[in-house]
């Protein structure tokens, strides 16, 4: 299972990583709005607006929000960062 420890980000981050993080990365986020999964298959995964929880970051910047029963993918504009890892990845 993802862990937020174990986001390829504080490792590596692309040229695509957005730069207005300046090399942090996100390690919680509270939701702005209910997002649901877009792939009608199982598991199918809902985070309800102002949950707070983990995230994963891969080294582009995407961000998925780790819940119990898997990880699902956020757009920049469903969620705020409320934590960030103390250190951060490369630049």
């Amino acid at each position: 299972m993802r862990t937020a420890n174990d986001s390829p980000a504080l490792k590596e981050q692309s040229k695509h990583y957005p730069s207005s993080w300046k090399g942090k990365v996100p390690k919680r986020v509270r939701m702005t709005t209910t997002v649901r999964t877009d792939v009608p298959l199982p598991p199918f995964l809902t985070a309800e607006r102002d949950l707070e929880g983990d995230v994963w970051v891969n080294s582009h910047g995407a961000v998925s929000i780790l819940l119990e029963k898997g990880a699902l993918g956020l757009k920049p504009y469903e969620f705020e960062i409320i934590e960030w890892h103390e250190q951060g990845g490369k630049k």
